[in-house]
């Protein structure tokens, strides 16, 4: 038996587009936290455009369901952005993926 993601999709393909405009913000979303936003903008840049290997996720209509603050950051600094489609995604699925989430401490951080 094959794999599946949480909105039953059997595979998902990373695509890659300079065209951040089609990326619509998703009604019942958080929002997008400034300073937030600007601290991913210094870590791309230290570290590169790491959205290949952390896609930002979408709808099938490119409503954002996990990522904004990256794309937020892209968008500022005018990179291209890595994302894949969940067709089947809607704010439940953002309210499932950002409730099994915490934010790090400082402890969570620091290096041994």
């Amino acid at each position: 038996m094959r794999n599946r993601n949480i909105t039953g999709s059997r595979s998902l393909r990373v695509q890659n587009t300079r065209n951040l405009d089609q990326f619509k913000t998703l009604p019942g979303n958080r929002s997008v936290n400034p300073a937030h936003a600007v601290e991913l903008q210094n870590l791309i840049l230290e570290n590169g455009n790491l959205t290949g290997q952390f896609p930002i996720v979408v709808t099938k209509d490119m409503y954002v369901i996990d990522g904004q603050h990256r794309l937020a950051a892209l968008r500022e600094l005018g990179y291209d952005v890595s994302y894949i489609v969940q067709p089947h995604a809607n704010i439940d699925t953002v309210r499932h993926i950002n409730r099994g989430g915490r934010n790090w401490s400082w402890r969570d951080m620091a290096v041994s």
